[in-house]
């Protein structure tokens, strides 16, 4: 009963709510109903496309900001004029709705160009007094991102950008690199597809997947065993301190506009890894392996020479003793010859005096 009587309150208001056919890529300019009364614009545009909607108003007010409401097929999100975020004020919000996700395994659409989906922008004020804002709507073309391919964007602390990749069957391992020229402080997330809507904005960009703040470059690697599609959200930070030590005030005469470029490119696999890592091993145990029998091989000629010097010098000592024992024996020989004649003589000279 209650659901019920929310359609009916819905489209009372819806009938008497000013609509307005309106197109892609072009700006409209308008002024807030009283009493909260709604003006509507409504677009029609092919499933495959995804929209970017973007509001302005240079006297909008925090008591009775200006509403914006972004309802499509998938999602339906809010925005607000004037956009507060940490004390710095910004007079334009822009959103990406939720894209289409109905995408076979290869990353392509599903349906064709010709199936048409619909959008409505509702924009409203509590203010009692006209409130003045700009409204656009334009498609993004380019987002879907290319293994080696590389985008140009902008993002700003109330504007951010988000492109998307889906991992192709012969891809293991990719690196998303980030480049800008400036020196404004940026968040770069990696999130799931799944998430509807998509966490970009400053309260909520924290809540889910990777991520990395930079001002010149980031790297991040994603595997497709982590996520095999997901979206790059790039959101502009309102302030310099979560980048660098010293916390600069920073100048909101100039705007906080960053722009960058990303790429994907492929990161070496798990086969391309191994295998040379592996011949590398399988190399230097080869190498060790060879010096081993090479070390023995030298030890063993040296013990061999170490024992044939030996030898050779037992040998040469057992002859050189030999030869002392025969001297010896001559000389001893020698001796008793000498004194057998000393004897002989001594008995010859008894015989004579007897």
């Amino acid at each position: 009963m209650l659901r019920l009587f929310a359609v009916l309150i819905a489209f009372l208001i819806a009938k008497s709510a000013a609509q307005e056919s309106a197109n892609f890529n072009q700006t409209y300019e308008g002024t807030t109903k009283p009493n909260g009364e709604l003006t509507i614009y409504k677009y029609s545009f092919p499933s495959s496309n995804v929209v970017r909607v973007w509001i302005h108003s240079e006297n909008a007010v925090t008591e009775t900001p200006v509403m914006g409401v972004f309802r499509e097929r998938h999602s339906i999100i809010s925005a607000q004029l004037p956009f507060v975020l940490q004390k710095h004020t910004y007079k334009s919000v822009a959103r990406i709705l939720c894209p289409f996700i109905g995408n076979d395994t290869t990353g392509n659409d599903t349906r064709s160009n010709e199936t048409m989906d619909s959008l409505s922008v509702e924009i409203s004020s509590g203010s009692s007094t006209p409130v003045d804002y700009m409204i656009n709507a334009t498609l993004i073309d380019d987002f879907r991102l290319q293994i080696g391919e590389r985008i140009n964007r902008s993002a700003s602390p109330s504007e951010p950008s988000i492109v998307r990749y889906r991992f192709q069957n012969d891809t293991d391992s990719v690196l998303v690199t980030v480049d800008s020229d400036d020196d404004i402080c940026m968040t770069v997330t990696i999130q799931s597809v799944d998430e509807c809507p998509v966490f970009d904005m400053e309260s909520n960009i924290f809540f889910s997947g990777i991520r990395q703040t930079m001002i010149r470059k980031a790297y991040i690697p994603v595997h497709h065993r982590i996520l095999k599609d997901f979206y790059i959200v790039f959101i502009a930070r309102p302030d310099d301190r979560d980048c660098i030590k010293e916390k600069k005030p920073s100048d909101q005469s100039q705007p906080r506009l960053k722009k960058f470029s990303v790429t994907v490119e492929n990161l070496v696999n798990d086969t391309s890894y191994w295998l040379p890592l592996s011949v590398t091993v399988a190399a230097i145990v080869t190498v060790y392996v060879l010096a081993f029998f090479y070390m023995a091989a030298v030890a063993k000629i040296e013990r061999n020479d170490w024992l044939n010097h030996g030898k050779a010098i037992v040998e040469e000592a057992a002859r050189a003793g030999e030869d002392n024992n025969a001297a010896t024996h001559l000389h001893e020989g020698e001796e008793n010859v000498e004194d057998n004649q000393e004897a002989s003589e001594i008995a010859a000279e008894g015989s004579n005096v007897e």
